[in-house]
């Protein structure tokens, strides 16, 4: 019983002595985290037909269509607006695949 004892009050030591070293360092790392919001491409072209990129210079609803017709806007050109209004990631300039569906769906659009 004695015995028994000891080691539940050394387990609950270890235990208060661990948590007393791991939640500060838990807290800083919560801090330095960062959350990347990113959206479908999709739903950025979406967002720019809808008029909601024009502050980024991407006009919306008919004037979008008008001008990815006359190269004025172009898969690119609406991924960095949608970087600048904080939709995606700026790593997303690099991705082929996120370019590529962003203009099938600007393509789809233009019909």
């Amino acid at each position: 019983m004695k015995n028994s004892i000891v080691k539940l009050i050394s387990t609950i030591s270890i235990t208060a002595l661990t948590l007393s070293t791991s939640l500060p360092a838990l807290a800083r790392a919560k801090e330095s985290v960062r959350v990347e919001r990113s959206v479908m491409p999709f739903v950025l072209v979406s967002q720019a037909q809808a008029g909601r990129l024009e502050s980024q210079g991407i006009p919306g609803y008919g004037a979008l269509k008008t001008q990815y017709m006359l190269d004025r806007v172009t898969a690119k050109s609406l991924v960095r607006a949608g970087i600048d209004a904080h939709l995606i990631p700026a790593r997303t300039l690099q991705d082929r695949g996120y370019l590529n569906v962003v203009e099938s769906q600007l393509r789809l659009r233009e019909k």
